[in-house]
């Protein structure tokens, strides 16, 4: 059942490919006679086209310019400036710059018009280029020069009466017509038709003086600034002198169609032609049998199943479909065009010929023209087999699945349907409107609701004020409703509010605040923020009290030791072994008070932020290893093992190498007092985009305290103070590691404590 489908639908494309090719097929065989009837109602309706003539004469005239610079340029190589330049008008310029005009303005004057002279030559050498190969002409410059594109000899027409009349037949013969352009001594223009075959001589005096006429007002006043009187009293541009120039027209089709001869009709002219020769009952017949065949091929009957065409998806094929079939009628007069365009096939032996012996061009052409008329035949064809469903399906199903319009209707009617849908939810938005967001939205919703109910109102006329009474109570009671219920609402987040102001951070908020939900969303942020500004300050004032404490005990230590010994040396019974071992004494208690006033001035620059930094490349690994032999008796002591985990080469980052050493002897001081005796410390270095460095080391006592409070002033890690140290180390070298844009970590794993460092390494 599947294979027979199949083949009937393959059976059906190719019927579908040859009908149309048919129909195309024989509308080209019908065209020749239609042009053999068209060109017979057109056979004597030829006329001149005098825009076409005056089009030429104009360049005619301009090229009569073009020669006398040529003669010139080629005998005396003057330049285009030199042939028509108006001196004496320059030389009045400069007369006239004493008066009105300054330098720089009669300079300004000058370049333009110097400008517009070479400009206008370049113009019309185009304008003439084109016409050089339609006509042949002879110039002639008395005791000058003479130019010529003709094999014949032309020049002989200057004779006029004394032509001899076999040379005046020949000529007669070649040309449709030949004329005399004549300028004199002061470059006056003359025109002598000479022999006319088809123009008019009248004619012709009268476009060549309207075109002399003209060409004296092509330098306008605007091309270099000057004013209307002086263009009409002078002669800006030097105008040809002593120049004659025969021209004469050959008697071919593309000279004669230059000149506006062998004009061809008006395009209503042709258009009726065509009309009265059949064309339309050509190109319509055609579509009429296209249908016939369309419904043929989609008939039930004939194929014995049912081929409706299925809707592609979301392309509305109605649309479309009906803009292709206006197309196709519409395009009766490229239709026209086309057949116009084969004006010389009148029968099919001329189309034979025309592919046996014709030009490639030719064949290209009509090649081009039936591809056209089968693009035009098939988009017919399939267009109105697009709208062949509508018999099977009906007009208002057929609009439904085919037609953008009928889809549009479905989706409004769902629309509507979504709009009764939400209908009660809109009441409750209303309700539970969030006044932190924009409430546009919610807005323009009552507003277009309330839209087609006043739109209702005002259709009523006179009834109108009634029922917008009625309106107005019905939307009072609704307003005072909803404004009692956000009052009630309001008053319950004023309550939470001052119990948050009177110390209660913990209120519940349980009831529903409707819009006023989000504020209360925001009231449980700000309870948590408040809670932990309130156990911020309480531990900011604890470590005050530390503080204070701390650096009480700290610098009380060593100055009571100070002021002990002194009193000792102050003795007279000392013996010079106490004497000296008191001074030891007092030494290294100075030396302690020492380094904890200068960390307590290092702890100050970083907490102001007035660190100064020398950036150089330091070797971290080189830096890191002579730190560490500086430490290597109080680790001998303390029988620490120190095992490094670095790279071989240089590992260079830009840091201050004296801030960084400071950074590395107060880790390393570091674990030298809290290490545990015997085990070992790990020194590790990695390289990459950072330089990441991390000491590792069992600490001796337990750590009761949080990582993140080590690196805090005056914290130690054993809390009974009983090792030297001002509690400042961890803190200067986190502060430091940060100055350099670098990164300070501390782990605590159980005993394991862990330093990890990393600096940009560029």
């Amino acid at each position: 059942m599947l294979d027979t489908k199949l083949k009937n639908r393959v059976v059906r494309r190719i019927f579908t490919i040859v009908g149309i090719l048919a129909v195309t097929v024989g509308t080209l065989l019908l065209l020749p006679g239609v042009n053999h009837s068209a060109q017979e109602i057109l056979s004597g309706s030829e006329e001149y086209d005098e825009e076409t003539m005056y089009s030429t004469f104009s360049d005619l005239y301009a090229g009569c310019y073009v020669l006398y610079y040529e003669i010139l340029n080629s005998v005396n190589g003057e330049s285009v400036i030199d042939v028509f330049t108006d001196y004496a008008w320059m030389e009045e310029w400069e007369r006239q710059s004493d008066q009105e005009w300054s330098v720089e303005e009669v300079a300004r004057r000058e370049v333009n018009y110097r400008d517009f002279i070479n400009n206008k030559l370049v113009e019309w050498s185009i304008n003439f280029e084109e016409l050089r190969d339609k006509i042949e002409y002879y110039a002639y410059m008395e005791r000058v020069g003479e130019s010529s594109n003709s094999l014949q000899a032309i020049e002989e027409i200057l004779k006029g009466e004394e032509l001899p009349e076999q040379t005046a037949e020949e000529f007669q013969q070649l040309y449709v017509a030949y004329f005399l352009l004549d300028f004199d001594e002061n470059g006056r223009f003359a025109i002598a038709p000479l022999y006319n075959d088809a123009l008019d001589a009248k004619d012709m005096v009268r476009m060549f003086g309207k075109i002399d006429r003209e060409k004296q007002r092509i330098f306008g006043a605007d091309e270099y600034s000057l004013t209307s009187d002086e263009i009409i009293q002078n002669d800006l541009i030097m105008p040809p002198k002593n120049l004659q120039v025969v021209v004469a027209i050959p008697n071919s089709p593309e000279s004669e169609a230059k000149f506006g001869i062998m004009h061809r009709p008006s395009y209503s002219a042709v258009y009726n032609a065509y009309r009265e020769s059949g064309a339309g009952g050509v190109y319509f017949g055609a579509l009429a049998v296209l249908l016939l065949f369309m419904c043929f091929m989609t008939s039930r009957s004939v194929w014995k199943s049912n081929v409706p065409m299925k809707c592609p998806g979301i392309i509305p094929l109605f649309e479309i479909s009906a803009i292709g079939v206006m197309t196709v009628i519409f395009a009766y007069d490229l239709f026209i065009d086309m057949i116009r365009a084969w004006e010389h096939y009148v029968t099919i032996a001329d189309v034979i010929h025309m592919f046996g012996h014709g030009t490639y061009t030719e064949r290209i052409n009509y090649c081009l023209g039936a591809a056209l008329l089968l693009l035009l035949f098939s988009m017919w064809y399939f267009c109105i087999r697009m709208l062949r469903p509508v018999f099977s399906l009906g007009i208002l199903e057929y609009l439904k699945e085919y037609s953008l319009i009928g889809r549009g209707v479905l989706l409004l009617k769902k629309v509507w349907h979504k709009c009764r849908l939400k209908w009660s939810s809109l009441r409750m938005e209303i309700e539970r409107m969030d006044f932190g967001e924009n409430g546009t939205k919610t807005i323009l919703k009552v507003v277009l609701l309330n839209f087609p109910i006043l739109a209702l109102i005002a259709c009523c006329w006179v009834y109108g004020v009634f029922f917008v009474i009625i309106y107005s109570v019905v939307l009072f009671f609704l307003l005072e409703k909803y404004y009692q219920k956000i009052r009630t609402e309001y008053n319950l987040l004023l309550d939470g509010m001052r119990q948050i102001e009177g110390g209660n951070f913990d209120v519940p908020f349980a009831e529903d605040l409707g819009s006023f939900e989000p504020i209360k969303k925001e009231l449980f942020v700000l309870q948590d923020g408040l809670k932990n500004a309130v156990e911020k300050e309480i531990k900011s004032e604890r470590m005050k009290t530390e503080l204070i404490t701390n650096v009480s005990h700290d610098l009380k230590t060593p100055l009571t030791a100070i002021t002990t010994y002194v009193e000792l040396l102050k003795k007279d019974n000392l013996t010079e072994e106490e004497r000296r071992s008191y001074i030891e004494i007092l030494e290294r208690k100075s030396f302690r008070l020492k380094v904890l006033i200068e960390d307590l001035f290092e702890v100050s620059k970083a907490a102001s932020n007035s660190i100064s930094l020398k950036l150089v490349d330091v070797d971290v690994v080189n830096l890191l290893k002579q730190v560490s032999v500086e430490h290597e008796n109080r680790f001998a002591a303390a029988d620490l093992k120190l095992r490094f985990d670095v790279p071989k080469e240089k590992v260079t980052a830009p840091l201050d190498s004296a801030k960084t050493y400071r950074i590395f002897e107060n880790l390393f001081a570091n674990v030298g007092k809290y290490a545990m005796e015997g085990s070992r410390v790990y020194v590790t270095v990695k390289a990459g985009r950072q330089v990441e460095i991390s000491i590792k080391n069992i600490s001796a006592e337990e750590l009761c305290v949080k990582p993140e409070e080590l690196t805090e002033r005056f914290v130690r890690g054993d809390l009974s103070r009983n090792t030297e140290g001002s509690g400042l180390g961890l803190a200067i070298a986190k502060s430091f590691t940060e100055a350099q844009n670098g990164t300070f970590r501390l782990d605590v794993d159980g005993d394991l404590f862990k330093v990890t460092i990393s600096f940009p390494q560029k």
